[in-house]
């Protein structure tokens, strides 16, 4: 059994493997990252990039289908992203808090990522951030707006369509609105009933033969069945599509882009797939005090290094 309390876990394959370093790196040189065990479960790996996971992380395992079913066996390997994380204690036995990070994602202040594990760790909730923020330019993201004929249609919900696999059009509609918890970054203890509700729901997905995402799966949990949930700033997973940082070259930090500008904990690299991809790509960040700065929205260790606090 591990000797410390807390695991971070992520996932990877070839080709989320440099972001996933990255992650790691970002995450590693936090002091309290000392106390933390990495944890990787990944698929489809390179046998020169599995040579590399033990000077890297603590623990990690190509897992198996969570079930022998036919309908999973027969999805790609990748996939398993979405099927494994109801299961990790089962994997990754012996923790008391399980932390999740996305691989797209990297560590810009420890704070947000203290405050997840202590609200896990304190309250026994999943402590976990929705998709809206006042500063997130096009609103509540899964909410799409259509017109037809200069007039408003209902509209898109992310929420009731992958609801509506497994769920009666009444029982969508009435979680249809409820806002969209992002599991790029969540923290929950070991011992909560949250993951047996997680998993219930992952499992009427594939009776329903569909994979649709461990996220919308948690959701349903959590406004469905209503286990304990802390709902964190969302500097805690700052959703850097839907608004650039703004960025303070004098304690290079990233900082959220409006009033009173605390700092962003995890920047998450959604939809920026070519800069995921390219890391010499770059983008114009908002500077504090005015103008702009152009870097790559990834964690570069030569900027992003300000002195640490504890």
């Amino acid at each position: 059994m591990p000797d410390r309390s807390v695991a971070l876990v992520t996932f990877t394959d070839d080709g989320y493997f440099p972001l996933m370093e990255e992650m790691v790196r970002s995450f590693r040189r936090f002091p309290g990252a000392a106390d933390v065990d990495v944890c990787v479960f990944h698929v489809g790996l390179s046998e020169e990039r599995r040579a590399r996971l033990p000077d890297l992380v603590e623990r990690h395992v190509e897992p198996d289908w969570p079930e022998d079913r036919d309908f999973l066996r027969g999805q790609p390997d990748r996939r398993k992203a979405f099927a494994v994380p109801p299961f990790i204690p089962e994997i990754f036995p012996g923790y008391d808090v399980y932390l999740w990070i996305d691989a797209d994602c990297w560590v810009a202040d420890w704070e947000g990522v203290a405050l997840a594990i202590d609200t896990a760790r304190e309250d026994g909730a999943l402590a976990i951030a929705a998709t809206v923020d006042r500063a997130y330019g096009d609103g509540a993201p899964g909410v799409k707006l259509r017109w037809i004929a200069d007039r408003p249609a209902p509209p898109k919900m992310w929420m009731y369509k992958h609801a509506r696999h497994i769920l009666s059009p009444a029982e969508a509609r009435a979680i249809a609105h409820k806002p969209i918890l992002n599991t790029g970054v969540w923290a929950l203890p070991a011992g909560a009933p949250h993951w047996a509700a997680w998993a219930g729901y992952a499992r009427r997905f594939w009776d329903a033969r569909a994979i649709v995402g461990d996220q919308i799966a948690l959701n349903l949990a959590i406004w469905r069945d209503g286990p304990a949930v802390r709902i964190l700033p969302a500097a805690c997973n700052w959703l850097m599509a839907q608004a650039l940082p703004m960025w303070d070259p004098d304690v290079r930090r990233l900082l959220e882009p409006q009033p009173p500008y605390r700092p962003i904990s995890v920047a998450h690299l959604t939809e920026f797939k070519a800069e995921r991809l390219d890391r010499s790509l770059t983008l114009a960040f908002p500077v504090k005090g005015g103008g702009v700065y152009h870097r790559t929205p990834r964690y570069d260790p030569d900027l992003d290094t300000p002195d640490f606090d504890s």
